[in-house]
């Protein structure tokens, strides 16, 4: 029964072949066999790999199967067996990219990731990058299921992975909390998590993904506070990782997130006018040295850039310099 199965596992290189294996009821068996009482551990194992290997394909329509699927999973990963629990989880992990609002609830309610966060092998780099992305997956559902996840620890072991020695990890684990990001109650516990700091240095980070997913982090951050909100970005110096971007990256792909982030910043800036002559985001913009890094930008080969600074002068910075121009 463990060759068979294993066997199984190997031919599973397509949707179609786990289709075949569903229509067949092979995995009924499967099923019925890890049902039992008593169970030998090397068929665990093996059936633990070869759900795993089916989930992989998505199976989300086979709602019976994928749920039965993750039954299982759940079940065995509370063994002690570090391959069994890591195959459980990358398993979980594939499950939980599903938009099931019943599954996404059910692994909510159970308490997933609070258990996870506290395995005694959290440590191990194989272990961790599962539940970052189950994490991440479940993260990037509505607002109210994200803030249960924050009460199981997430904003935690999130900011104890932003700076781990392994580049995938640090870049899932920004991809992860920038999914957190989705009001500003969120944002505040953020700030009180003392990740700020740690997510505008990630945008020094060798690591050209890092860097982009910090950029993303970042823009997010901006994009869904409030005006008070931008303001304790402001004075957390959010505009300092804004200004390393300009000057030290001149590809396109940083260069547009960069900018687009600049201008979700200067818009929030306009609010604040009702207590300023002018846009206070602007003119510490300008005072930082950020206008005439904008304005090398103009001569940028790539259009998208082009059109983005031009946009960038025309609505934020022409009003700003001609109103400091008339009060000298």
């Amino acid at each position: 029964m463990e060759q068979l199965i294993w066997h199984l596992g190997n031919i599973l290189d397509s949707k179609d072949m786990v289709v075949e294996i569903i229509q067949r009821n092979i995995f009924d068996k499967i099923y019925n066999i890890l049902e039992r009482q008593h169970i030998n551990e090397k068929i665990v194992k093996i059936s633990t790999w070869f759900i795993t290997n089916m989930l992989k394909f998505q199976i989300f329509e086979y709602t019976a199967i994928f749920e039965k699927c993750v039954e299982i999973l759940l079940l065995f990963i509370k063994t002690e067996d570090e391959e069994i629990i890591n195959d459980c989880l990358w398993g979980l992990s594939y499950a939980s990219e599903t938009d099931n609002i019943n599954l996404v609830d059910f692994l909510i309610k159970e308490r997933l990731c609070e258990y996870l966060y506290n395995l005694s092998i959290i440590s191990r780099e194989n272990i961790i990058l599962p539940i970052i992305r189950i994490t991440g997956n479940l993260s990037s559902n509505e607002d109210a299921k994200v803030d249960k996840l924050i009460d199981q620890g997430c904003i935690k072991f999130l900011g104890k992975n932003v700076f781990h020695k392994n580049n995938q990890i640090r870049k899932e684990s920004l991809w992860a909390i920038s999914n957190i990001i989705g009001n500003d109650s969120q944002i505040n516990k953020i700030f009180t998590a003392n990740l700020i700091p740690n997510i505008f240095y990630s945008v020094r980070d060798p690591d050209y993904e890092v860097m982009t997913e910090a950029i993303w982090v970042i823009g997010n951050l901006i994009n869904t506070s409030n005006l008070e909100n931008c303001v304790k970005l402001i004075d957390a110096n959010v505009l300092d990782p804004i200004l390393y971007l300009l000057s030290n990256y001149m590809d396109s792909y940083t260069l547009i997130l960069t900018l687009n982030t600049i201008e979700k910043l200067l818009e929030h800036g306009k609010y604040a006018r009702h207590v300023h002559e002018y846009n206070p985001f602007v003119k510490l913009f300008v005072e930082k040295g950020g206008l005439e890094s904008i304005e090398k930008l103009q001569s940028h080969k790539n259009e998208k850039i082009y059109a983005l600074v031009s946009n960038l002068i025309d609505n934020y910075f022409s009003d700003f310099i001609k109103n400091m121009e008339t009060n000298d």
